[in-house]
């Protein structure tokens, strides 16, 4: 196909796609600063290279794995790649699965990777240029065939996805180190049940202790990260932003039907957990934006009022629905609530179960700003920007000053930030920031958190 006929092809597109309201010169201009981790199962609809003529079965995932034309080994899905990211604008990641390693057409079993057996992609991404992400390939294997892994009341099968998702996390760390670049690794859980049974926390228990054991082994943030317990620690990430998957909904609440299995003292379990999480969040030493892009119901709205601000789309509906199933917010709504808009408007919410819109939310203060629904991902992102780009220190002293005192008489709120205040004045931040007032230049924050 001939450069012109690819150009008229993309005027076609970029009409329909501006009927729909998608500027596609915005879009690639954007793309520019933004590094996209490509799924390498995307070559060959994750059958990987386990086994020679891979095909996916026993559970965890409704694929195929055998489209026409898919790579068939390592070297023709790194051709692909290559091809993919010549056409992509930006500098991207491959983000990897664990059965895509270098077997070199032997069989090892998930509980038995090593590092060794991804030295080929490291050799490949320094090549090309690129950064590596990994993943746990939980699925898809003759012991995830009865829909339970981690979660599995077999402790052979749960010993075996363990040590599977342990290993997975050193390789992670092993790429990080020899990329001199962080590795995401994800953990997908692909363990559930379509039916009702009796006994829902078992599973629930069995994961948790999993995950525990999988967590007890640390490595530096340097090299890999896990989940939001990291970002409290990890000196890398300077801006939290949390959204929902899609546009329909940040959060839309919690499962009704598990709820209304609790016994009194499940409930309060249930109630404090959330609040511890919620708690965490609220504790974090960075800025937390809420980027809510559609329902933000129940634990939703909750979520979204544990962190610093709301940003939402004009779209976006707000509410604590909770009375019209006979129960009240547990999540800390009743308090945070009355918090941010005053004791009357929570009681009318709450007592109400009405849902608001993004407008009605930003007049009683609850959401900051408000933006067209098309623009919210890029105006948050702009102000996420400019928040990394502030003293760190001060930062954290700002939030906590302002947390800290909002209960207490004014007084004691000043000294709090009479001792915050010195505090920075300690910090590299402050002789940064200082120094280039003086100087009459940009400053370039790169303390540490204290």
């Amino acid at each position: 196909m001939s450069s012109s006929d690819i150009e008229k092809l993309y005027q076609l597109a970029e009409e329909k796609y501006f009927q729909a309201g998608i500027d596609t010169k915005r879009a690639l201009n954007l793309l520019h600063g933004i590094s996209l981790s490509i799924h390498c199962w995307q070559g060959d609809d994750i059958a990987g290279f386990e086994r020679t003529q891979s095909n996916l079965g026993d559970g965890g995932i409704q694929v195929t794995g055998n489209y026409p034309g898919k790579a068939r080994n390592l070297d023709e899905l790194r051709k692909d790649l290559k091809k993919v990211y010549s056409l992509i604008p930006g500098n991207h990641r491959l983000n990897l699965h664990a059965i895509y390693g270098d077997f070199a057409g032997k069989y090892v079993d998930r509980d038995s990777i090593t590092p060794e057996h991804f030295a080929s992609w490291i050799e490949w991404a320094e090549q090309e240029n690129l950064k590596l992400d990994f993943n746990a390939t939980c699925f898809s294997h003759p012991k995830a065939a009865a829909g339970y892994t981690l979660s599995s009341r077999d402790k052979a099968i749960r010993t075996f996805w363990i040590e599977h998702v342990k290993r997975c996390r050193q390789i992670s760390a092993f790429i990080g180190q020899k990329l001199k670049d962080t590795v995401v690794h994800n953990i997908w859980i692909p363990d559930g049940s379509k039916d009702m049974p009796a006994d829902r926390w078992q599973p629930r228990k069995l994961l948790k202790m999993s995950l525990d054991e999988i967590f007890s082994q640390e490595y530096p943030a340097a090299q890999m990260k896990d989940a939001l317990e990291k970002v409290a620690s990890d000196q890398s990430i300077k801006v939290l932003i949390l959204t929902g998957e899609g546009d329909k909904a940040f959060v839309a609440g919690a499962d009704i039907a598990v709820m209304s299995a609790f016994s009194p003292l499940e409930g309060r379990s249930f109630s404090r957990q959330g609040q511890e999480v919620l708690f965490q969040l609220e504790a974090l030493p960075i800025p937390v934006i809420a980027c809510v892009n559609g329902f933000a119901l129940g634990g939703g709205i909750e979520i979204a009022m544990a962190c610093d601000f709301i940003y939402a789309a004009d779209s976006a509906k707000f509410g604590q629905p909770e009375i019209t199933l006979g129960i009240i917010p547990g999540f800390g709504g009743t308090q945070r609530l009355s918090r941010l808009v005053g004791k009357s408007m929570a009681k009318e919410l709450c007592m109400t179960g009405a849902m608001i819109s993004a407008q009605e939310a930003k007049d009683i203060g609850l959401v900051n700003k408000v933006f067209p629904k098309e623009a919210l991902w890029e105006e948050t992102m702009k102000v996420g920007k400019a928040l990394a780009s502030k003293g760190r220190v001060s930062i954290r002293a700002v939030k906590d000053t302002i947390e800290r005192g909002y209960d207490q008489d004014l007084r004691t709120g000043c000294y709090m930030e009479s001792d915050a205040f010195g505090i920075c004045l300690a910090s590299e931040d402050a002789r940064e920031g200082m120094g280039a007032f003086l100087e009459k230049r940009e400053a370039e924050f790169k303390g540490k958190l204290l």
